[in-house]
């Protein structure tokens, strides 16, 4: 009988065989993984399941360390990515136990061993006169420290961001004032990402791939007081255009200055006479409930006369026209016989 060698996985068997073979004997046939759907080998589909399935569920390593101890559990395609907020987290935790290593208090010192033999007595030694002492020098300033109110715009940057105050201080301490402003105006963290984790990363970077565009100690500091000078300035005009509005007030009335005379105070104490009592108005007719001239021809009003009443001005109760002078005719023609 012939014999053929299988493709697959080079073994050798009857040709009739070989189709029966490579469906449901063969080691190197493909087949397909039923959690990630990707193509491996019959013989080595168990390796892949364990060792190379993306999909496969596997826990964080440092699950067995004593002081991180993480319980992430998931997929092996996002291990990479959790390691790196892993490694943050641990960062974090080492930095904090640190801070609070170096703040907690020191324990008192052991006492002494109390001494069981007598103490031998040995005579006083003449004391030496003391050297004056020295006047300690003052303390150098040094460029590491936080200088005008630093510290508080450094604890405004934590709770802006969320970050732990002993993480930033622990980070900002060693350097500079300029490189610590330039942090905190730089630093940005999108959403969704750890705070934490990013701001010490944002740190790595910046001391690894070095300062660039850092002003000197000098120059920060004249430009620091020229700033702090400009606030309190434009606070207290603030201030003071504020006192200003608020003590501004309506100016008082002025008093009359004017003295009434003798006659206007006699005038005003003489009794006057009783006049004529003011005259009634007439009573008008209610034109305005009639809709026309033939209802108020109708109507009862129209046809009562007006009350009587004092008469009103009239033209024929004024003074007359100026009477003309008579002429005769002798006046007339003497006038004449005269021109």
């Amino acid at each position: 009988m012939r014999s053929v060698e299988c493709p697959d996985c080079q073994g050798r068997m009857r040709w009739k065989n070989l189709e029966e073979h490579r469906k449901s004997e063969c080691d190197g046939r493909p087949v397909q993984c039923e959690v990630c759907k990707g193509t491996t080998t019959y013989g080595k589909r168990q390796v892949h399941k364990d060792h190379e399935c993306p999909e496969r569920e596997v826990l964080c390593p440092n699950a067995a360390d004593d002081k991180i101890r993480c319980v992430w559990t998931g997929p092996a395609k996002d291990l990479e990515k959790h390691m790196e907020q892993c490694k943050s987290k641990a960062e974090f935790q080492e930095m904090t136990a640190r801070f609070a290593a170096s703040a907690a208090p020191k324990s008192p010192a052991a006492p002494k061993p109390k001494q069981l033999a007598p103490t031998p007595v040995v005579p006083p030694r003449p004391k030496a006169k003391p050297a004056p002492a020295k006047a300690a020098p003052p303390p150098a300033k040094t460029e590491n420290a936080w200088p005008l109110q630093q510290e508080e715009e450094a604890k405004a940057f934590a709770a802006r961001w969320g970050l732990e105050w002993c993480l930033v201080k622990v980070k900002l301490e060693g350097l500079s004032p300029p490189q610590r402003e330039l942090i905190m105006e730089r630093f940005q963290c999108p959403p969704g990402h750890v705070p934490g984790g990013k701001f010490v990363k944002y740190m790595d970077s910046c001391v690894e791939n070095g300062w660039k565009y850092v002003q000197s100690y000098s120059e920060w500091l004249a430009d620091r007081e020229e700033k702090l000078r400009a606030k309190a300035l434009a606070e207290a005009r603030a201030a003071e255009t504020k006192a200003k509005a608020a003590a501004k007030v309506a100016p008082a009335r002025p008093e009359a200055s004017v003295t009434p005379s003798k006659s206007f105070k006699a005038a005003l104490a003489a009794p006057t006479a009783p006049g004529p009592a003011p005259a009634l108005p007439r009573e008008a007719p209610l034109v305005e409930k009639w809709e026309s001239l033939a209802e108020a021809e109708r109507s009862e009003v129209s046809k009562k006369p007006p009350p009587p009443g004092p008469p009103g001005p009239s033209w024929l109760s004024g003074p007359g026209p100026t009477p003309v002078p008579k002429v005769t005719w002798a006046e007339i023609l003497g006038n004449q016989g005269e021109l």
